[in-house]
């Protein structure tokens, strides 16, 4: 999948008042070249522009006056027309319809919510499955994902399609849990998996990912289950630096840069355009409330109207992380984990040159530290620290799969390392 074909697709796809524009293929050199052009369209958009280091921002810009000047003080840079990648018209709206619009987004992402079981091939509803005989093996996705993520990844290699194998063997039922990520807390996406969960008195072993996790935790946090074992992929149990107020604009420029570098590099990134889609929704909502592409200060205010992103603050006051940790949970599985630190090798690759802004401590000094998302090691979405990390009391087991180019926060199920861990943890023989 092409960079340029990434973002066409994303733009057909998605339907939420927008009208996507041609995207651009010129050299960046030639595009420079070109004066930029006043539009006169009555609608706000968002635009997702190139620099030359290959990095990606979204610069939102308000409705056009009936005279046909904008307002232009969102702006921080000037925009020639083809060094825009991609961009999103809309009717803009105010902070009340936020709310809506998160909704709508999740609507989108993850259309299957609550239970489905995986049954002859393919997920059928289930909502509240009847199982007090056999074993139960749950999945839970993370951000912008579904549940049919599990089964896409798994049945792309040989190695996961004999771990699914195994499952279907050892498992009386496979059941797979969607819920939303935006407009929803992850305690409140929680309780309606206790309600899901309702009628199933078997065993329960759980293999959750990302935001998930934290699904999950609430779950053990809140209700007694017959949970006797969860994996944590890459999960963000104190929260992710992505998710920090300060860091959300610049978060949403890595995100959109990391989908394209991926889309770039790889023929079989399908896992990375539900992220493409997910950060291209966010910036349309909050492309006037975070005053995308200028440099005027915001408040954290944009992060608070995200339940499902201020659920992950990696930040002290996470109110939601300190009630999580707070008690004792009244589920205690057996937990382990496992994630991955990621690093490009920019030689072989100057694609992911960008990188560098948003990780390295080092080079922070060069950039004003204006970029800077993650402090440690991470895996493009969430900090490694975090990923085994029980609040300030204790870790969960973890296996660390070190520093690398390859793997990284929306591919860990097609890494022979993690599906050996999967199988080795949940006794599966391969």
């Amino acid at each position: 999948m092409s960079s340029n074909k990434l973002w066409a697709d994303v733009s057909a796809r998605l339907v939420l008042e927008e009208e996507a524009t041609a995207v651009s293929t010129l050299p960046i050199g030639q595009r420079r070249r070109r004066a930029a052009v006043r539009d006169a369209d009555g609608r706000a958009k968002v635009e997702l522009v190139r620099d030359e280091d290959g990095l990606l921002r979204w610069v939102y810009s308000p409705p056009t006056t009936p005279g046909g000047t904008g307002r232009r003080s969102y702006r921080s840079i000037r925009v020639a027309p083809d060094d825009v990648v991609q961009s999103f018209r809309f009717n803009d709206f105010g902070a009340n319809a936020v709310t809506d619009k998160l909704i709508a987004a999740d609507d989108w992402l993850t259309p299957d919510k609550g239970m489905q079981r995986w049954q002859d091939g393919r997920l059928v509803n289930d909502a509240q499955p009847r199982i007090d005989k056999g074993r139960v093996l749950l999945l839970v996705h993370g951000t912008f994902s579904k549940s049919q993520m599990w089964f896409d990844e798994l049945q792309a290699t040989d190695a996961g399609k004999k771990l699914l194998a195994g499952w279907q063997q050892k498992y009386s039922a496979i059941l797979a849990f969607g819920h939303a990520t935006l407009s929803v807390a992850a305690w409140s996406n929680a309780l309606d998996l206790h309600s899901a969960l309702q009628d199933v008195s078997a065993p329960i072993d759980v293999v959750c990912h990302s935001r998930g996790g934290l699904v999950v935790g609430w779950l053990m946090r809140l209700r007694a289950v017959p949970v006797e074992r969860v994996i944590f992929v890459a999960s963000p149990l104190v929260g992710t630096s992505l998710a920090a107020p300060d860091k959300l604009r610049a978060a949403l420029d890595m995100i959109a840069s990391y989908a394209d570098a991926v889309s770039t590099l790889s023929k079989h990134a399908t896992g990375i355009v539900p992220f493409a889609e997910g950060v291209s929704l966010l910036a349309k909502i909050f492309g006037k409330v975070l005053h995308l592409g200028s440099t005027t200060p915001i408040v954290d205010a944009a992060v608070g109207l995200v339940p499902g992103l201020a659920t992950q603050q990696l930040v002290k006051n996470n109110n939601d992380v300190r009630q999580l940790f707070a008690a004792p949970w009244l589920s205690s599985p057996q937990m382990s984990g496992i994630g991955a630190s990621f690093q490009p090798d920019e030689s072989a690759q100057p694609i992911w040159k960008f990188w560098r802004r948003f990780s390295h401590i080092g080079d922070q000094v060069k950039y004003g530290a204006a970029d800077m998302v993650f402090p440690g090691p991470n895996d493009l979405v969430v900090d490694v620290d975090s990923m085994f990390r029980l609040g300030e009391g204790g870790n969960i087991t973890f296996e660390a799969l070190g520093v690398g180019p390859t793997t990284h926060h929306t591919n860990y199920f097609r890494d022979e390392r993690v599906i050996g861990y999967l199988g080795d943890q949940l006794s599966i023989q391969n």
